[in-house]
């Protein structure tokens, strides 16, 4: 089993993470850790604690989500049927979550990738409660989820919950539910749907991946499922750190640009389109810059 995980200055982390994947059982691992142009202290830790049976592959640029994660996925052809792409901010504490995961995939085979139910640090809801999943959004869906403020707006909520599942959770307990997309911080995937897609779009640096890689898959005749027999731990954003998106400016430039590819290459969106989907994405960033203000003032 060929497991990814991509590390960008948090060797911390990452070890912690590569730690709990060596003790999964019932599998046998082959872990690759892609280092995304850390710099040369950050680094040398991750080089010095990683053990022995981890592969670690140095990327020469910071390439992002996709292409770094790719970097991995190509450094090995995968001996198994199924490859793991991991966040280096989770922690696999269930010792069979690889396993259940390849269990639900075996058991139907129309599912091409899935996800296990991820546990956020700082939430106090239970993770069958929380956001885990999302529909694949047609291009009004898309402006909508996307904007902080039109998504809260009372008349808009409704579209928004149906994109993250409000209809179906809290998801029941010890199943497998088909979805439309993966949790980016953790998912199996089929290597040969993997191979036929032409490994993660690298159109993007940063968000909108789970929505590309579901359009894909749905494109192949695929589906996905949420697997919530298992449970993996996530600190949300320590990963991206300050760069998550909406933290900072520049994450949220990012998303914007990430938004404008997927209507592109998945929605066939034209230029107006996009140009509306910078706009309502400019006046967010500006909403923001507002109420920080209003914050300090």
């Amino acid at each position: 089993m060929q497991v990814v995980i991509l590390n960008y200055n948090r060797p911390a982390l990452t070890l912690r993470c590569a730690k709990s994947v060596l003790g999964q059982a019932q599998v046998r691992v082959d872990v690759v850790v892609v280092d995304n142009w850390s710099n040369g202290e950050q680094l040398a830790e991750l080089r010095a604690g990683l053990p022995a049976e981890v592969t670690l592959v140095e990327n020469k640029a910071n390439l992002g989500y996709a292409a770094g994660n790719n970097a991995g996925l190509r450094a090995k052809r995968p001996a198994t049927a199924f490859a793991l792409v991991l966040n280096n901010d989770t922690v696999l504490s269930d010792p069979h979550a690889i396993a259940r995961l390849v269990e639900a995939l075996e058991g139907d085979a129309t599912l091409a990738a899935c996800s296990p139910l991820v546990r956020d640090a700082g939430l106090a809801v239970r993770p069958e409660n929380s956001i885990q999943v999302r529909r694949i959004p047609g291009f009004w869906e898309l402006v909508i989820v996307s904007s902080g403020v039109l998504r809260r707006l009372p008349w808009l909520r409704r579209v928004n919950e149906r994109q993250v599942y409000g209809d179906l959770r809290p998801f029941a307990l010890d199943a497998v539910i088909p979805c439309e997309t993966i949790n980016g911080s953790c998912f199996l995937i089929r290597t040969s749907a993997l191979e036929a897609i032409g490994y993660l779009d690298e159109g993007t640096f940063l968000y909108c991946e789970e929505l590309i890689l579901g359009f894909q898959l749905r494109s192949l005749g695929l589906g996905c499922a949420l697997v919530t027999r298992t449970c993996v731990d996530h600190e949300q954003g320590a990963s991206a750190g300050r760069n998550a998106a909406g933290a900072t400016a520049r994450g949220m430039l990012r998303r914007i640009r990430s938004e404008t590819y997927y209507a592109r290459k998945c929605l066939g969106a034209g230029g107006l389109s996009v140009l509306l989907i910078g706009v309502v994405g400019g006046l967010d960033l500006a909403c923001k810059v507002v109420y920080r203000s209003l914050r300090r003032s």
